[in-house]
């Protein structure tokens, strides 16, 4: 097996976001829940997932996306891993909003905010051949490009 390999993935990222609010009482005006927030934190899932998993095997990997610059910049220098950014002018987000109240937590909203899926026509708009493969989620496919010219998928 040949080792050094450099790997392209291609494909949406998601902004896991999830929001920890502790119960303070109900509204006397509508029946809505009052909260205060507790704790905020967001996690890069979807794809980012499969860049950051080769990475921690020691693979050198690019990633190509649409994110924020700055959630882009927090990718890159976290996970050291270069990405490719392509924004779409919206990050793919999925809030999750959770309550506590005494000793339970609860999901208590969920919000997801996201773009059209990521084109795989993005590789065409730099050089593909420098990587010996590419996954590509939008579509399924991993390939090899020297090898497979012209295939949409990696049987054969």
């Amino acid at each position: 097996m040949r080792e050094n390999l450099k790997y392209l993935i291609v494909g949406d990222t998601i902004i896991d976001e999830s929001i920890y609010l502790n119960a303070v009482g109900l509204s006397l005006e509508s029946p809505t829940m009052k909260t205060t927030i507790k704790n905020r934190m967001f996690d890069f899932g979807g794809a980012a997932n499969v860049a950051k998993g080769l990475k921690k095997f020691g693979n050198n990997v690019t990633f190509v996306t649409s994110m924020k610059e700055e959630y882009c910049q927090t990718f890159e220098s976290y996970y050291e891993i270069p990405v490719k950014n392509f924004y779409q002018g919206n990050d793919n987000t999925k809030s999750r909003y959770w309550i506590t109240h005494g000793d339970e937590t609860y999901k208590y909203l969920q919000i997801n905010d996201t773009n059209p899926e990521l084109s795989s026509s993005t590789l065409e708009l730099f050089d593909i051949s420098e990587y010996d493969i590419i996954a590509d989620g939008s579509g399924g496919r991993t390939r090899r490009p020297g090898r497979l010219r012209g295939r949409t998928d990696a049987s054969g």
